[in-house]
Parts: C-alpha cells; sequence; structure tokens
C-alpha cells in the first residue's frame, strides 16, 4: 500500500460544478474501474488498492462525492443525480464502459450507478455495503445511538442535524477522535489493522480530506444515505459482487444479505472472521471479482 502523493487528480466540470477525482493504479483506462468512498470518507480512500491495481493492469478513477475533498458542495443533490455526474466523468475521459467498486458508504452510489447506467457499468462489487436505513428489520440491529441519530436525521429534526454537525465537527478538527469510533464501532480484527501505520495513514488521511471543505457535506451525505434513496435496487440488471466481513459490527451482514435479496443473480462472498475493513485484507481477491 502507498501513502504518498504520486498519484494524478483532475477537477472536472459538471453542470457548473467541480468534481475532484483523483486517478489509480495502472492508468492506462484500458480496464478501468470507478471507485465509490466510504464514509465519512474522501476519493483518498483508494490508495490502499493502488499497488494491486497496478499489478493487475487496472486504472481506478476515485471521486470525492460533493461537499467532500475538493469537489463543490451542492446543496440540492440526491443520491440519483450521481449517475449524471459519472456520465460526464465517463465523456472527460473518453470511455464507454467501466466497471464500479463501492465501499461502505459508498454502497448506493454504486448501486444507484448499476441501476441507471446500464449500457455503461459492466458490473459492480460492493464491499462491507450499507443497506437502505428505511426499513425498520435494519435498525432494529443497529446500536441505540446510532438508531437514535438515524431516526433524527429521518425526521429531518434539529436535533439530529446538530448531533450530526457535533460529530463532524469532531472528526474535522480532531481527528484523533476516529481512534475512538475505531475502538466502539469495529471489532479485534479491525483494530488490529488499524494499528499498522500505513492503514491508519492511508484511511486517516482520506478522513482529514473528507472534511476539506468543513463539515456540510458529510452531513448532508449521512442524510441522504438515512432516507429513501430514491430507486429500486431490483431494476439492477448489471452484474453485483457483494463482499462482506462475517463479524461486521459497524455494517453488519444483515444489510448485504438486505441488498443482495432484492437483485436477480446477485453473487454473495462472505468473509470469514472479518469485520468492516475486510477490504484491506481481500484486496486482491476485490479487484479480480472486477476483470
Amino acid at each position: 500500500m502507498k501513502t504518498d502523493n504520486r498519484i494524478r487528480t483532475v477537477n472536472i466540470e459538471v453542470s457548473n460544478r467541480l468534481l475532484n477525482c483523483s486517478v489509480l493504479g495502472k492508468g492506462d483506462f484500458q480496464k478501468t474501474t470507478l471507485y465509490c468512498h466510504g464514509f465519512p470518507s474522501s476519493r483518498l480512500e483508494a490508495l490502499f488498492l493502488d499497488d494491486i491495481a497496478r499489478s493487475l493492469g487496472i486504472t481506478i478513477l476515485s471521486i470525492d462525492r460533493p461537499g467532500f475533498g475538493g469537489s463543490t458542495f451542492y446543496p440540492e443533490r440526491r443520491i440519483v443525480d450521481w449517475p449524471k455526474d459519472i456520465q460526464q466523468t465517463l465523456t472527460f475521459f473518453s470511455l464507454s464502459k467501466i466497471s464500479i467498486l463501492a465501499l461502505s458508504g459508498g454502497t448506493p452510489y454504486g448501486l444507484v450507478s448499476a441501476c441507471k447506467l446500464p449500457s455503461l457499468v459492466e458490473k459492480l462489487v460492493v464491499v462491507s455495503g450499507v443497506s437502505s436505513l428505511k426499513e425498520p428489520q435494519i435498525l432494529k440491529q443497529m446500536k441505540p445511538l446510532h438508531r437514535f441519530l438515524i431516526g433524527m436525521l429521518q425526521k429531518r429534526s434539529r436535533t439530529g442535524l446538530r448531533l450530526a454537525y457535533f460529530a463532524a465537527g469532531l472528526l474535522r478538527h480532531f481527528p484523533c477522535s476516529s481512534s475512538l469510533l475505531i475502538g466502539c464501532a469495529f471489532n479485534s480484527t479491525d483494530r488490529k489493522l488499524v494499528s499498522d501505520s500505513q492503514v491508519r495513514a492511508i484511511f486517516g488521511q482520506a478522513i482529514n480530506e473528507a472534511f476539506a471543505q468543513g463539515v456540510r457535506g458529510p452531513v448532508l451525505d449521512l442524510q441522504l444515505m438515512s432516507n429513501d434513496w430514491g430507486f429500486d435496487l431490483s431494476e439492477i440488471q448489471v452484474p453485483v459482487t457483494f463482499i462482506h466481513g462475517t463479524d461486521d459490527r459497524f455494517v453488519p451482514p444483515s444489510m448485504m444479505l438486505a441488498n443482495a435479496s432484492k437483485i436477480t443473480g446477485a453473487k454473495i462472498i462472505e468473509i470469514p472472521g472479518e469485520g468492516h475493513l475486510a477490504a484491506v485484507k481481500v484486496r486482491k481477491l476485490i479487484l479480480e471479482n472486477l476483470l
């Protein structure tokens, strides 16, 4: 894994806004994967895949969502608007086909792209993916504090927004607070992974970059994730593979199963004993499923 800055980053103009996109991996665009980063994170998250992507001949386009990193904040955005940004990104790079990789909070953006752009997306891999939080049976499995916050955001209450802004502010101004999140929400395998200096540097850098413009972008992203996503997963015809750790305590496997049950022919790969950061352990497996 690399933690240096030897990546190419470009600004793409879409609908009078800028999308910040980093190009990683092989860089020749013969086999191209679009990366949908997690939450709260940024395009820099994809650095953990850079070396293996190079070895497999894969180019990765990793894009900051609006309000994250260097992408323009867009207060009216919806999850279903994301495919339009992807279309314009592909036009910018003169690409006609891509695969998509979505991690954790990037899941709805990967799924909506597969749903709305079947002629452009060849396959989708979702790792440690969240499901719609509108489903009562999913909410029941979350920790009480998480369930309370999501409920407040779904009701668009001032209390929920204040809590979200407070939590995001902590992560922005006190990056070390992310360690508390890991300690409370992740399992022992995840905690061991982030004790590695390279892993910690990559994900820490990605989280810091998420708040480069402040907290508005991440808070809006959480609001969108907590409410109806605006599309039907059963309409997805693109091949989809779900990869999930069986001991993921942050995004339980039941979320992955809820998504997979709605998509005809969805493939499931479970990683025994791994937690939310299973992607770090199975990087090669993930990328091989995109080929």
